[in-house]
């Protein structure tokens, strides 16, 4: 084969594999698969884990099917069972044999591990994309929550995370945003004095907390620079802010702090606000915060934001450094559930709506019984009208449905979405 992207040219004899069963694994299976490898072999890739180990990681293909095998170096590896690639369009023009489907699947797999931080050489692992730190549900740890320390307690915004480094803008998954140039512009001097500093955000604005798909328009990653207008980044630069909530690798001498990663959130919090006084752009703003004693007082600021049209609360552990992962350390209390969904169809409202989508057709999980279930859309005439005009664009694409809880089988109740593929904003993988 010529066609593989970065991989070892040479085929390697399968005894250099040495197999470990796993659970719910067919060793027999496995041994088959590397018994008949005839193929060149891809590379290992390397990432860094939290802990400081180094898991490697590898899809080795041999005609229509392919194993991953991973673990940490130096230890026991794992062996998947063996995936095939499914022939598609028989008998068509665009047919496409299990062999092909089997190459493009791990093709697609190793362009999803390298923008998850996963390197070819062991030296470069420390020094790509840091993941953000993220939030956990609160239902599995309110109840180990220390109220007592005085938790920090965050509006909840409905944008679009943004992690902004002297390298530039991206998206949590590592995507580019290349719309966004005022924000940069506006940070500038703060990374010329701080090179190595790490600053988390969102791109919103509460102008438009009703008419998300307006910022999701600008920003989207799939668009790139050579498709980006001046008109474009004029309407940008009036639109789109950067809510900044926390970060370090920054030193602010008007306090004489320096802010590392280990810092604890109240301090980072409380420097990374004054940042943003000496800033003083337009398009840089803090977050509201306050802190809560008692679940009762964060349950009221919550309550108090939500009737303001905000979606929640971020709850926050005080002491806590800055982890690069999701963690129990930073819990969301929101009012509503919400979840992905693929679209199955789109149906056009009536009286004064026709002509504009109001009902989406979403597919079930595997397992309920219900197959699919139908959502309101919300928006704009405008933006529903676009999207009925476009319909077939959103078909097989994931949307975010939210909803207040889910039936007895397993069915959202009360379902709301705007329509907004976050894969398509911020290169989230469905």
């Amino acid at each position: 084969m010529t066609d593989y992207l970065d991989f070892c040219t040479q085929p390697q004899d399968s005894s250099d594999f040495p197999i470990d069963k796993l659970p719910n694994a067919d060793l027999k299976q496995v041994e088959k698969f590397l018994n008949q490898i005839s193929e060149p072999l891809y590379p290992i890739l390397y990432t860094r884990n939290s802990n400081g180990s180094v898991n490697q990681w590898q899809a080795i293909l041999n005609g229509d099917s392919y194993i991953i095998r991973h673990g940490q170096v130096g230890g026991k590896l794992q062996d998947s069972l063996p995936q095939f690639g499914l022939p598609k369009n028989l008998g068509k023009a665009n047919e496409t044999s299990g062999a092909a489907q089997a190459r493009k699947e791990v093709e697609a797999l190793y362009k999803k591990q390298r923008k998850s931080n996963y390197f070819d050489s062991i030296d470069d692992i420390d020094g790509g994309f840091l993941a953000p730190q993220l939030a956990k549900p609160n239902a599995d740890y309110i109840d180990d929550v220390k109220w007592a320390d005085g938790q920090v307690i965050d509006d909840k915004l409905n944008g679009f995370a943004c992690i902004i480094t002297a390298k530039g803008a991206f998206t949590r998954t590592n995507e580019e945003y290349h719309s966004i140039p005022h924000i940069l512009e506006a940070l500038e001097p703060f990374f010329q004095e701080n090179p190595d500093a790490y600053i988390q955000g969102e791109l919103f604005n509460p102008v438009y907390v009703n008419e998300l798909n307006k910022i999701a328009e600008l920003i989207a990653v799939t668009r790139k620079p050579k498709d980006i207008t001046p008109e474009l980044l004029a309407e940008s630069k009036r639109i789109v802010q950067f809510f900044i909530y926390d970060g370090y690798g920054f030193i602010m001498p008007e306090v004489g702090k320096f802010c590392y990663q280990t810092t604890p959130l109240l301090e980072r919090r409380a420097l990374i606000d004054l940042l943003l006084n000496v800033l003083d752009s337009y398009c840089l703003k803090k977050v509201y915060w306050e802190r809560a004693f008692a679940k009762a007082e964060m349950e009221q600021r919550a309550n108090q934001y939500i009737s303001e049209g905000g979606e929640g609360v971020i709850i926050k552990n005080p002491h806590a450094p800055y982890q690069h992962k999701r963690t129990k350390d930073l819990l969301k209390w929101k009012k509503e559930e919400d979840a992905e969904f693929t679209v199955i169809e789109i149906e056009e409202g009536t009286g004064n709506w026709q002509g504009c989508a109001k009902k989406v057709w979403c597919e079930l999980p595997d397992g309920v019984k219900a197959k699919k279930f139908k959502s309101n859309i919300e928006g704009s005439q405008a933006h529903l009208r676009e999207v009925w005009k476009n319909r077939d664009n959103w078909v097989n694409k994931k949307i975010t449905v939210r909803y207040q809880e889910l039936s007895p089988y397993n069915v959202p109740l009360i379902p709301y979405t705007d329509m907004v593929v976050r894969k398509d904003i911020e290169g989230l993988d469905s």
